[in-house]
């Protein structure tokens, strides 16, 4: 079992803290986008850290998540993008959440440990954005 405090602490608390946003927006009656695995991978870190944060605060990072929410859907459907790179995905779950064409490759590079947990513990295999979701590490 791969446990969430063996990461790095600082890329760790980092996932955790934009988990800890998405999650608070998620929780929203007129939220901007869902991530029903956002509480989890945020955990009670994230938790601690939202907590004291002000919803202003935490407004610059909701609304860049949805940018690229929007820009990603955008290019793969309106230009014809088959393969999406998410660099340093962390606890990102963009991959999972949104809805791809068919076809589409996702790719998340970051360390092995927040793929593994993310792909083990928190994401059915059934919301894979696709049988070619492709987890890789960065070193």
């Amino acid at each position: 079992m791969v446990v969430i405090s063996s990461i790095n602490a600082s890329l760790g608390s980092t996932a955790r803290w934009t988990a800890a946003a998405r999650a608070y927006e998620s929780e929203r009656e007129d939220h901007l986008f869902e991530d029903p695995w956002a509480s989890k991978l945020a955990g009670i870190e994230g938790a601690a850290w939202a907590a004291t944060r002000t919803p202003d605060s935490l407004a610059p990072m909701i609304l860049r998540i949805r940018y690229f929410d929007d820009f990603l859907q955008r290019v793969t459907r309106e230009d014809a993008i088959h393969q999406v790179v998410l660099m340093a995905a962390g606890y990102d779950t963009r991959a999972y959440r949104l809805t791809w064409p068919a076809g589409t490759i996702v790719f998340e590079l970051d360390h092995l440990q927040f793929c593994v947990i993310k792909k083990g513990f928190f994401i059915p295999p059934e919301r894979d954005p696709t049988a070619n979701g492709r987890p890789s590490k960065l070193t």
